[in-house]
């Protein structure tokens, strides 16, 4: 669906077309991160307020291209493209399963499975034909989750390590790992309990220190750094600049999502354990305060579905399975109906684009 409803341009690929429709730096991009593939430690140069010039750090998708069998600038485009397809698929499977393990509920996990390709989460893997890459950093972190259910500590610090390295604001929301280990056990007894938080803390930890060390060595090393300052277009410019589109970019980039999200922040207020509840909403409280002190907040705040993740988890957990199964059938429904718009500052962009099937349709050369 994510295809069908949200496809990209894949024209933006013909290389012989002057004028590519999408945003005009897109191409930009994506020889800038072929460049970097090449040489992933030398400092290149690029304007302030570009998105090539935050990407210094963000090693993991050019490192990850390198691994296909792609000599020139057009086939690492296309291979690093099309594997964030593969991706995507794996990520539905991983969604669907862990619903499915956790709640109990195949019913319910399939309709709520059914309404991401409607959201930026879903069509992220199929729609960027920008480079920005937040499929990769997705993935590792639902198959980070994955791991943590499994126990698999190790895993997880590995998974978290490739988000780290994919894009910054993975790091913003990775404290959620905690808040998920009470969530993780099925003995009811043990919800909302920090003192479960216990094991994971060296591996969470070492994960963090070791991204620091080898980020700080390398920048000292190698001259790599991301531009900061009102010209980098980061910081509180941007975040006022951004609260023109409130509340319609907030609201909009989770659509019907808020639904469970909602009830399980007025069910914690009554029942969670106090401290719990407080560090969770000052955790999710700093991740959206960092999504508006950059231009693209949909892309940022979309990092936040590990906690919607756990709030589908605890609305079956909580609820009964008719009202339950109720709340997933209006969450896909409704972001059916109100898909998500892609906001750059104040500026919404309809990421649905069935026009391009339609075209690559009429105008497909014959087989």
């Amino acid at each position: 669906m994510s295809i069908l409803f949200h496809n990209p341009d894949y024209s933006s690929f013909d290389l012989s077309n002057p004028k590519p429709t999408g945003f005009a730096d897109y191409r930009e991009n994506w020889k800038a991160i072929y460049q970097q593939s090449q040489h992933p430690l030398v400092a290149h140069k690029h304007s302030p307020g570009s998105h090539q010039s935050k990407i210094a750090f963000r090693l993991a998708p050019p490192l990850i291209g390198r691994l296909f069998p792609s000599t020139d600038y057009a086939s690492f485009s296309v291979h690093l493209f099309l594997f964030q397809h593969v991706l995507g698929l794996l990520f539905f499977y991983l969604f669907l399963s862990l619903l499915c393990q956790l709640t109990g509920m195949d019913v319910y996990a399939l309709l709520l499975t059914l309404g991401t390709p409607f959201i930026y989460l879903g069509n992220s893997f199929f729609w960027d034909t920008f480079g920005w890459f937040d499929g990769i950093a997705f993935f590792a972190m639902m198959a980070g989750l994955y791991a943590l259910i499994k126990g698999h500590y190790w895993l997880l610090s590995l998974f978290l390590t490739i988000a780290f390295w994919t894009d910054e604001r993975a790091i913003v929301v990775s404290p959620v790992v905690f808040f998920w280990m009470p969530y993780v056990q099925k003995e009811t007894q043990e919800l909302n309990r920090t003192a479960s938080w216990k094991p994971l803390v060296p591996y969470y930890v070492a994960t963090v220190l070791a991204y620091v060390v080898i980020r700080w060595y390398i920048g000292s090393q190698f001259g790599l750094a991301v531009p900061a300052g009102s010209g980098s277009l980061l910081g509180g410019k941007v975040l006022l600049y951004n609260t023109q589109s409130i509340p319609y970019s907030f609201v909009n980039a989770f659509s019907g999502y808020w639904l469970p999200i909602l009830l399980v922040i007025g069910w914690a207020w009554k029942n969670a354990d106090k401290l719990y509840f407080r560090l969770a909403m000052l955790s999710i409280a700093a991740s959206v305060l960092a999504s508006y002190c950059v231009l693209d907040v949909v892309r940022s705040l979309m990092y936040l579905f590990v906690w919607l993740l756990l709030a589908l988890i605890i609305v079956a957990r909580v609820s009964e399975k008719r009202f339950a199964l109720g709340v997933a059938l209006v969450v896909a429904i409704t972001s059916f109906m109100a898909p998500t718009l892609f906001y750059m500052g104040k500026t919404p962009v309809l990421l649905n684009s069935f026009s391009e099937i339609k075209r690559l349709l009429t105008h497909a050369p014959p087989l």
